[in-house]
């Protein structure tokens, strides 16, 4: 997904060699998006990029597909089922499309010590983001963390999936649209 943010992004340096700013216009990132599907796939890359007047109809396409997969996997139901569900597809947005970046290493994976030397970060482990505890995900779900641990960090992953699906679409229309190698 990095070749998308960088397509996208005018502002990001040329890493081609020749250095400076790629001369990617308006237009070009209007026809990279206009490529992508404007159901899911479309909508979180476009969330993903800081868009955030498209983060409600991402919420409501992920909710319709996140309730499609309830459905089809015969996900048992209960009476704050679908309050669960909701607090489920809005904990995966959040940490999908908003990961949790390293303070310490703001996100790049390594520090810099005695003005020279850099190390891997020891806190995320050169991972640039800190994984999300469990207990976190429950709370940013309101899903007490028996029922989490029981039955709904499963569906979690399965709501994860749907994401990195939607990913890999929009990143596969971007490759065809730039003709960059898969």
């Amino acid at each position: 997904m990095l070749e998308i943010y960088t397509l996208l992004n005018p502002k990001v340096a040329n890493y081609n060699g020749t250095g400076g700013v790629p001369n990617i216009t308006p237009e070009d990132v209007a026809a990279c998006l206009g490529r992508i599907p404007i159901t899911g796939p479309g909508l979180l890359v476009r969330a993903m990029t800081g868009d955030a007047t498209c983060y409600k109809p991402l919420t409501q396409v992920f909710g319709q597909h996140l309730a499609h997969r309830a459905m089809l996997k015969h996900w048992r139901t209960g009476p704050s089922f679908y309050h669960h569900l909701d607090g489920l597809r809005d904990a995966a947005l959040h940490y999908y499309v908003l990961p949790d970046t390293c303070r310490r290493c703001r996100g790049q994976g390594h520090i810099t010590q005695r003005d020279t030397q850099r190390v891997q970060c020891p806190i995320c482990e050169g991972a640039g983001h800190k994984d999300v505890r469990e207990s976190d995900k429950a709370r940013a779900a309101g899903i007490p963390w028996a029922s989490w641990s029981d039955t709904w960090a499963d569906r979690y992953v399965d709501a994860r999936a749907i994401l990195a699906d939607w990913e890999d679409q929009a990143d596969r229309a971007t490759r065809r649209l730039w003709w960059v190698d898969s």
